[in-house]
């Protein structure tokens, strides 16, 4: 919730996002960043904003990270070794209080894992081992 709050009070130079998706872009659509952090990219701009890469994220910078496939914890790993303070796009959707795009593949889990408990045991059942 901290994070939320400072990343919403910030200076829009102070504000980033990590990756370029329907996420960041939900982010973008009603908040100033700076920039996006793109590592695997030689483009320039996204949304009209800058793109930069891991290693020119500045030490005072509040990053969001909206990397949804691929390694999300990998990527927060990293900026955790590198003190940038960060959140998941997850948990800046809970706490931010704004109308982001949802996360949808947890939207409906819920009632799905009740209505379906039996196949999920099943499963979980086959994929059990010892260890």
């Amino acid at each position: 919730v901290e994070f939320c709050r400072e990343f919403l009070d910030a200076k829009s130079d102070n504000r980033y996002v990590f990756g370029r998706n329907e996420y960041a872009e939900s982010i973008a659509d009603l908040v100033e960043v700076n920039s996006f952090i793109d590592d695997f990219t030689e483009e320039k701009k996204y949304l009209g904003k800058p793109i930069i890469k891991t290693d020119d994220i500045p030490a005072d910078a509040l990053v969001v990270v909206a990397v949804a496939l691929g390694r999300p914890l990998t990527v927060e790993k990293k900026l955790s070794d590198a003190g940038i303070r960060h959140l998941s796009y997850f948990g800046f959707y809970k706490y931010s209080g704004l109308g982001l795009l949802p996360v949808t593949f947890w939207d409906d889990f819920e009632p799905d894992f009740k209505a379906n408990e039996g196949k999920y045991e099943w499963l979980f059942g086959l994929l059990e081992d010892e260890e």
